[in-house]
């Protein structure tokens, strides 16, 4: 319902008119538009976007606040948002725009020689795999791929600034990881300094 303040069109109104109009004010200016039913698409383009942003979204949640992970990630962090952001934008940037491009790093990341051991350490942090129904290309952000990317996040930052993420095992090449590299990892991400 809209709250009319004095006669209609000549002082101030605000809200929506049944299902046709919204008044509003806007850098102190009355404005009334057509009121647009907001849609949810669902196209497999979104859907694939979708995917991608909540793989990366998922893939955060081991990182303990406090730790070392979180205390360089949240030190390159830009412009009043949070590091989970930079970190998204990050990894949407450099490897991930969109599905084609997720479907070229996912096939990266299960030609790892050690794809297993990333699957395992994932699962015992609980991450789980993440799809839609509607997506197209990317069938899923496998819990995997997730801590794979996290990962990936940290050797790419310390690459262009050796003061962050300042572990050995950033400077590694992260297919060659072993067992005590992940247990590294895993110190790093869920151990509070």
């Amino acid at each position: 319902m809209a709250k009319v303040t004095g006669p209609l069109y000549s002082m101030t109104a605000s809200g929506k008119i049944a299902d046709a109009m919204v008044h509003f004010g806007w850098k102190g200016i009355a404005v009334v538009r057509q009121w647009l039913k907001p849609a949810n698409r669902k196209s497999e383009g979104q859907g694939d976007v979708r995917v991608i942003l909540g793989g990366l979204g998922r893939s955060v949640t081991p990182v303990v606040n406090g730790s070392s992970y979180h205390i360089d990630a949240t030190s390159l962090v830009t412009g009043g948002t949070t590091w989970v952001a930079e970190l998204v934008k990050f990894i949407r940037a450099a490897y991930m725009p969109d599905g084609a491009a997720c479907m070229v790093e996912l096939g990266i990341f299960n030609g790892l020689g050690n794809v297993a051991l990333w699957n395992a350490k994932a699962l015992a942090l609980g991450l789980s795999s993440f799809s839609l129904p509607y997506q197209g290309m990317v069938s899923s952000f496998s819990y995997g791929m997730q801590l794979y990317e996290l990962a990936k996040y940290a050797r790419d930052k310390h690459a262009s600034n050796p003061l962050v993420f300042t572990s050995a095992i950033y400077a590694k090449t992260l297919s060659t990881w072993d067992a005590a590299d992940f247990t590294a990892f895993v110190t790093d991400i869920q151990t509070i300094i």
